[in-house]
């Protein structure tokens, strides 16, 4: 099978593609991710960056 490769702008569409099932994808692993509905996995994946980013950037 070849994918073809797109550019998202956010965690939404990544989600959406993973839980598509007639996409016949499966989520594998979810450490720190709440799995409770999509908008869960969203905030979850938004949560996370943020804290990510405040915590890398400091010098």
């Amino acid at each position: 099978m070849i994918a073809k490769i797109v550019k998202g702008k956010g965690f939404k569409g990544v989600i959406n593609y993973v839980l598509d099932k007639a996409k016949q994808t499966e989520l594998i692993a979810a450490n720190g991710v709440r799995l409770k509905s999509r908008e869960s996995i969203i905030r979850s994946f938004v949560a996370q960056t943020t804290r990510l980013a405040k915590d890398c950037c400091i010098y």
